[in-house]
This record gives structure tokens, sequence and C-alpha cells, in this order.
């Protein structure tokens, strides 16, 4: 059982920073030297661990390190780019549709809030009419009591 990235790659004999390609380009050529049907070894203890090693690697990859210029840490002159085009595209596509529906939705608040204040405006003029109308008429009948 295999319990560090160190201990699998040093079976596979490559860097513990070394990236997926590394490992399974490691892992082709010694497993044409100790594969039990390549008939220059015949214990298959070694072939085991092997696969053990290389599993454990493609399982737990090596962290990148995200730079002006992408690198695997420790790796001298390997690098590879931390995402692809079609990615960055679906990603900015979902940014731009959320952005769109957020704008939506606040155009709607925003509408919905203009609505109310144009209710509340005419229910206050309704009443301030309503008081100048009782004003009048108060006025009126005052003016018909000195006559």
């Amino acid at each position: 059982m295999i319990d560090s990235r160190k201990e699998a790659c040093d079976i596979l004999g490559i860097g513990v920073f070394a990236d997926e390609d590394e490992v399974k380009r490691a892992f082709k050529n010694l497993v044409k030297i100790y594969h039990p049907d390549a008939n220059l070894v015949t214990d298959a203890s070694k072939y085991n661990e092997l696969v053990m090693a290389y599993e454990y690697l493609l399982a737990n990859p090596v962290e990148v390190v995200k730079t002006a210029s992408p690198k695997v840490l420790g790796a001298a002159g390997n690098s590879r780019p931390a995402a692809n085009y079609a990615s960055f595209q679906k990603k900015y596509e979902q940014s731009r549709e959320k952005k769109a529906r957020d704008f939506e939705e606040k155009i709607a608040a925003y509408n919905e809030k203009v609505k109310r204040q144009d209710e509340e405006y005419k229910r206050a003029m309704e009443a301030i009419n309503s008081i100048r109308v009782a004003e009048y008429i108060r006025q009126m009948i005052d003016r018909s009591k000195n006559i």
C-alpha cells in the first residue's frame, strides 16, 4: 500500500513534482521491463508495485501553481495551461447569462417599486383633494352663516 506521493514517485524513479505526462512515460518504460509477460523478470511483485504507484499518482495529481506563466510547482521547464479555451468560454457564457438575469431582476424590482410609488402618490393626492373639498365646503358653510 502506497501512502505518499514521494513513495510512489520513488518507485517510478521520477521527481515528486512530476506531471501526469512524466508519470505515464516512466510507467510505460518500467512496465516494458517488469511486466510478467516480458520474460525479463519472473517475479510479478515489482510489476504490482509499479501499478499501485501509477494509480496512486494518477489519483493524486500534482498541484498547478497559477502564476503569470502557469508551471507545475518545482518542475523545470514543464508548463501547461491552467484551463483550455472551451472551459473558459463556457464559464464566460455562464457569467454573461447570470449578469443578464441579475440585471433583468433588478429592472423588474425597480419597475415594481416605481409602480408602488405611483399608486401611493395617487392615494395621497386623492386624500389631499378630499381635504381641500372638505375645507372649501366648510368655508362655504361659514360664509352662508354670515350672510
